[in-house]
């Protein structure tokens, strides 16, 4: 009987070991994360925040990706689960929307995530990759502030193209030149700043997290050095345009001072014309005369 016993208890030990390996599959809770029937303590906390895990794709269904419900004996492993994946929740939503709401709402959660976790060793192996994702956030939010004031350098460009007219190319096309050198010389700043946030993503493995939605059409580097070369070139031929106007405005101008010069010669010719007959001939100094004399005069 004894020996029977022993044997039970070393099945009963064998199948505990099994079993603390083995998963069954996920099922979809209300929430739309994925619940797990049988959950095993994890040996090396860290596990708990692998972001390798997440695929942001934008769709609130799919969103969460993968999500244990985690237990320990040790703590409370599940809150810091749940809060954990609230702060990569946001991150991934910024990378959606572009929003500064979402950026200074991600910041808050994940702030208030590292203040709470600092002397908390169940939570705290997660710090240094929150602080990774505040990082890669702020470059992200700055990478899209280039964005959009290229946006605005590209409207001002357009309003000065719909300006030109017949007697002002010259002026505008300056404009045009001086706004364009603008938006080459920043585009290169915002190809910098991107191949600089694309390295420190990667660095840190979290390209999954912000690389998505609308973001990833705006840092991808052979479309952007494509778009570079094409106001590059679009600057020369304003430069193009800008000489060949002011090669007009030279010529315009001398065909209008030969033209007042004409004038003048001739206004002046005839007027001193008129006041030399007027003194020669006595007969003529008539009163309507004396009018027209005061006008010569007065042109002259």
């Amino acid at each position: 009987m004894a020996g029977w016993s022993a044997l039970q208890v070393l099945l009963i030990i064998i199948g505990h070991l099994t079993c603390a390996d083995i998963t069954t599959e996920p099922i979809v809770t209300e929430d739309g994360y994925y619940n797990y029937d049988t959950i095993t303590a994890h040996e090396n906390k860290s596990s708990y925040f692998d972001l390798s895990i997440y695929n942001n794709t934008c769709d609130d269904s799919e969103m969460n990706a993968t999500r244990e419900f985690c237990e320990s004996p040790e703590g409370d492993v599940m809150e810091t689960c749940e809060r954990f994946q609230k702060v990569v929740r946001s991150m991934m939503d910024f990378s959606c929307y572009l929003s500064e709401d979402i950026a200074e709402a991600a910041i808050n959660v994940s702030t208030d995530y590292i203040n709470d976790c600092q002397d908390n060793q169940t939570c705290a192996d997660g710090i240094e990759i929150i602080n990774a994702l505040q990082a890669g956030l702020r470059m992200c939010n700055t990478t899209e502030a280039l964005y959009m004031n290229l946006l605005y350098s590209i409207q001002r460009i357009m309003i000065l193209q719909k300006q030109i007219g017949p007697l002002n190319e010259s002026y505008v096309w300056e404009r045009i030149v001086e706004q364009q050198t603008y938006l080459v010389e920043d585009f290169k700043k915002y190809i910098n700043n991107v191949e600089d946030l694309l390295n420190f993503l990667n660095e840190q493995n979290i390209t999954n997290i912000f690389l998505s939605g609308v973001f990833i059409s705006r840092t991808n580097l052979q479309y952007l050095n494509t778009i570079l070369d094409k106001q590059s070139d679009y600057l020369v031929y304003c430069q193009d345009m800008k000489t060949s106007w002011n090669k007009i405005d030279v010529v315009r101008f001398d065909i209008r001072l030969a033209m007042f010069s004409f004038l003048f010669i001739v206004g002046a010719t005839g007027n001193i014309i008129l006041i030399l007959v007027f003194i020669k001939y006595r007969d003529m100094r008539t009163t309507a005369n004396i009018m027209l004399i005061n006008l010569s005069v007065v042109d002259c």
